[in-house]
């Protein structure tokens, strides 16, 4: 029998609340669900209060599968306003156990990168991995003051 998800509904953002990842790790190689974007976001306490200000991005958020507390204060605020986490759930934590499981069940993958020697590394290590590295733009100071 597989594990449900337990959530709690913290800041305007149903957390999961577990104290590790074999659950989410399961459900993201078995569960096709289809209702949820599938997608991990891990916040952190200034993501948390950005998105809470910005009402056209937190409904976004909020229709992902698995939003892991990435931040002890956010587990600190949860148990004071009476709805326990478990425990922060890091992003950084989670990716190389769902890598490996990924690789193991042969799973689609698409990545959100920073460049293209993060994108080299994975993809000798799993090439059918598709991936995207965004546009990124340095701002001078003059550009900076232009805009303000």
């Amino acid at each position: 029998m597989e594990k449900s998800i337990l959530k709690q509904s913290v800041f305007n953002l149903d957390f999961v609340a577990a104290d590790n990842f074999d659950a989410i790790i399961n459900d993201i190689i078995h569960n096709k669900d289809t209702t949820h974007f599938p997608v991990v976001i891990t916040p952190n306490v200034d993501l948390t209060v950005h998105l809470n200000k910005n009402k056209k991005l937190l409904p976004v958020f909020q229709n992902a599968r698995y939003i892991l507390p990435d931040g002890a204060p956010i587990i600190w605020f949860s148990k004071l306003l009476g709805k326990p986490l478990k425990k922060r759930l890091a992003g950084s934590d989670l990716f190389p156990l769902i890598w490996k499981a990924g690789i193991q069940h042969q799973e689609k993958m698409f990545l959100i990168l920073p460049n293209d020697i993060v994108k080299t590394q994975l993809t000798l290590e799993y090439p059918t991995a598709q991936c995207y590295i965004p546009p990124f733009f340095e701002a001078t100071a003059e550009e900076v003051e232009k805009e303000a």
